[in-house]
């Protein structure tokens, strides 16, 4: 690739990366770790929305952004105009990752390849393209690739919904178990 595509697509990417970063709202409680008398972290009442969630799961994420989120979800509709942005977002994406040259699908295993030294199973985030998404799995897959000295390397995408409402359930609604 030359230098102007490399600069442009390490640009659009910071850029998406540093989106994740961003508090837009300034009046949320800030969460705070102390444990509570019945043993479950304290937290503002009208943010907790993960009493249904099992045990280690309900311990993360608890990035400002992921409150921002829950308080949308739990407005009347709100889930409901949440997936309708990711409905927006997700073409978007995709249209992104096409203009930078970056594959947002790995089958490495269901192509029947020989084994590799290393397998890693992804599953994309929220909103994202592909099964391996835009914004985290080609970076991440693209340093571990580098790291592995000559090894090879089978990437498999997880296909499913990575809807607002599975988020907010940590990732548990809508996965076969």
């Amino acid at each position: 690739m030359d230098f102007g595509h490399n600069i442009r697509r390490v640009s659009i990417l910071a850029f998406l990366l540093a989106l994740q970063f961003i508090v837009p709202v300034a009046a949320a409680p800030a969460f705070t770790d102390v444990e509570g008398t019945t043993g479950q972290t304290a937290t503002a009442q009208f943010l907790d929305l993960r009493q249904d969630i099992p045990g280690p799961l309900a311990k993360f994420p608890r990035r400002p952004l992921n409150a921002l989120l829950r308080m949308f979800s739990s407005l009347p509709a709100g889930e409901r105009a949440l997936d309708a942005t990711g409905k927006l977002l997700t073409p978007l994406q995709r249209g992104l990752a096409k203009a930078v040259g970056i594959e947002t699908t790995r089958d490495d295993m269901a192509q029947n390849a020989p084994c590799s030294d290393v397998t890693v199973i992804f599953a994309r985030g929220t909103t994202e393209p592909g099964n391996v998404g835009l914004v985290t799995g080609p970076p991440f897959l693209d340093a571990l690739s580098e790291q592995l000295a000559g090894r090879s390397l089978s990437v498999q995408g997880v296909e499913y919904p990575a809807t607002f409402a599975g988020f907010n359930k940590n990732g548990t609604e809508g996965v076969p178990s």
